[in-house]
């Protein structure tokens, strides 16, 4: 970062402050990770930078979501559906999936399942199998909430078949493999 503080480049500055904060989020050093997304987003404001302001709003909203406060990451990504909406389907696939599991973990099924299908239908369409894989998952955890275990046995499986195939992601290969065998008991 100090590099591209010395040559003045605010971009490389902002670019710089979004992967520090993207690796102390992974490491869980959540105040810190606020840190360089706040001064990060005020940098991005300043050049009127739209890709960088919402790639910041998204994880300011995940931070949120991973330290509890799911209502304030619910109220962010609703905000980042909006702006996406007819900007972005790339980026607005992922948040959907974000906003899917947002749902989830706030025990709003209904919702989680809606916005999850209109998330998986749009990363399909955009061949982004990863996200389909996150989303199906969500749905499958969803489904067997709100009692639907065929459904939830079919999403589950269709989440298992790109963990599997992709070779990495080994806890989630075993979580779903889990999560199958219990809903085949019921």
């Amino acid at each position: 970062m100090n590099i591209y503080e010395s040559l003045r480049d605010s971009k490389g500055v902002s670019a710089a402050l979004y992967a520090l904060g993207r690796a102390l989020l992974i490491k869980r050093e959540f105040d810190s990770a606020r840190q360089c997304y706040e001064k990060g987003l005020t940098l991005a404001k300043l050049l009127r930078d739209e890709l960088a302001i919402i790639n910041f709003q998204r994880d300011l909203s995940l931070l949120a979501n991973f330290e509890g406060k799911h209502l304030e990451a619910k109220k962010g990504f609703e905000a980042l559906v909006q702006i996406l909406r007819n900007r972005d389907e790339l980026l607005l696939a992922s948040v959907l999936e974000n906003l899917t599991r947002v749902n989830y973990n706030l025990k709003y099924y209904d919702v989680a399942f809606e916005i999850g299908n209109q998330g998986l239908e749009l990363s399909r369409k955009m061949k982004r199998r990863e996200t389909v894989a996150k989303i199906s998952r969500t749905l499958a955890q969803t489904e067997e909430e709100r009692g639907n275990y065929q459904s939830a046995l079919f999403f589950a499986k269709n989440s298992l078949e790109f963990y599997e195939k992709s070779g990495m992601f080994p806890n989630q290969i075993t979580k779903l493999r889990e999560l199958i065998k219990r809903l085949q008991q019921d």
